[in-house]
């Protein structure tokens, strides 16, 4: 695989794949399965398009499989008459399903590695991920990678620093500066950027030997 698109149908198609058997005369014959697995993969390949790839083949899946009438993998003319199609045989309402199959995918990637999702992202899925709770708001969304509009920026410019994205800060000035976190966190505040939570009130002040216990009741 040498890009994100390839890796994206790769992953969904092979999920696909997994829900049906290979065609009996390969069933033992590993080699042939792979080799049939990777033939039916280019054909994906090269009939996907640049952009809206994953929801083309949520498309192209869906036609075939309304089309299979067995639970083994679609004959190469099949996959191949749905892949020219772009799935436009399927029936109409999936553009709901699509787009909460795409939310999920989303959840799932930020729940497992803290980022937005390859291939998945535009700034009206961030506002559904803002909406329901899984990304604070814009500001937290940038600091992640998700993509956002201009009215998400600007918005996101007057939000509230969370601590994950001080905490941040404070260790890439300590790697810039080549100090300590402690030192830098000191430095920071010396010089007037100081923190607010989203309560509007300043982060406390770790260092500081008043506010140890305020910290620690966060």
């Amino acid at each position: 695989m040498n890009s994100i698109r390839e890796a994206d149908l790769s992953q969904r198609f092979n999920e696909f794949l997994d829900r049906f058997s290979p065609p009996r005369g390969i069933v033992n014959n590993p080699t042939a399965m792979q080799q049939d697995a990777d033939a039916m993969m280019q054909t994906v390949l090269r009939y996907a398009p640049r952009s809206g790839h994953i929801e083309w083949l949520e498309n192209v899946l869906r036609t075939l499989q309304e089309n299979m009438t067995t639970r083994s993998w679609p004959a190469p003319g099949e996959l191949a008459k749905a892949c020219k199609g772009g799935g436009k045989d399927a029936p109409t309402a999936p553009s709901e399903a699509v787009e909460e199959a795409a939310i999920g995918r989303m959840i799932a990637w930020y729940e497992k590695f803290g980022t937005q999702a390859p291939g998945q992202g535009n700034h009206g899925r961030t506002a559904e991920l803002i909406r329901r709770g899984v990304l604070q708001d814009e500001k937290f969304a940038h600091f992640k990678g998700f993509d956002l509009s201009e009215d998400q920026r600007r918005r996101a410019k007057d939000q509230p620093t969370s601590r994950e994205q001080w905490r941040h800060h404070v260790r890439v000035t300590a790697r810039l500066r080549g100090i300590s976190e402690d030192e830098a966190e000191f430095q920071i505040r010396s010089e007037g950027r100081e923190p607010m939570d989203r309560s509007g009130v300043s982060i406390p002040d770790k260092s500081a030997p008043y506010s140890a216990e305020a910290f620690a009741a966060e």
